[in-house]
């Protein structure tokens, strides 16, 4: 785990990442992350919410929901290929 938490800490290959992560993560805290935050592209931090952002789509929409996130950070992606779609 050592090994491959040391990988994260740069992004050598300067491929964009979105990085989604709750607040309230007892399993992943803030700090086990900060490297990927320093390099992400978008980082999104779901607040209230912890581990069970791996499970599900958070439920009931609303202001939590980052489905249009990913939409607009994939639209992001495209477009730095020269696509549209």
């Amino acid at each position: 785990m050592l090994e491959a938490g040391d990988l994260l800490k740069t992004n050598e290959k300067d491929v964009p990442t979105l990085l989604i992560i709750g607040n309230a993560d007892l399993n992943v805290p803030m700090s086990v992350t900060e490297d990927v935050q320093a390099w992400a592209t978008r980082t999104i931090v779901i607040g209230g919410k912890g581990h069970e952002l791996c499970d599900e789509v958070v439920k009931g929409g609303g202001y939590q929901c980052y489905l249009p996130d990913i939409d607009r950070f994939l639209q992001y992606c495209l477009s730095l290929n020269g696509g549209t779609e």
